[in-house]
């Protein structure tokens, strides 16, 4: 005879998804610090300040690509947790036909 807590652990994945969420926004935080002008006293219009962001081209590549990537693998995290969600939904009327066995 299953107990109560065996009947609903692993059920509830709301927090797991919480938890995620919460890295992956640090994550995606932490890489814009890395964007950062060499010389901020060096600019003094807008035409300097352009050319400034211009030259972090490569950079500014580099993090948006880290951006999607981690995004996509935050979809993808979030769609597994989903399946994860609906297999424990349709699970519950099937546990009691398996713990019979």
């Amino acid at each position: 005879m299953p107990t109560l807590y065996n009947l609903i652990q692993g059920r509830n994945v709301e927090r797991l998804a919480d938890l995620s969420d919460g890295i992956f926004a640090v994550a995606m935080t932490l890489l814009v610090l890395d964007l950062h002008i060499s010389s901020a006293a060096a600019v003094h219009s807008e035409r300097e300040l352009l050319s400034a962001l211009g030259g972090l081209g490569p950079q500014w590549i580099a993090y948006g690509m880290s951006f999607l990537t981690l995004g996509i693998f935050w979809v993808g995290q979030q769609t597994q947790l989903n399946h994860f969600a609906e297999g424990a939904l349709t699970s519950r009327g099937s546990t009691s036909a398996l713990s019979s066995r």
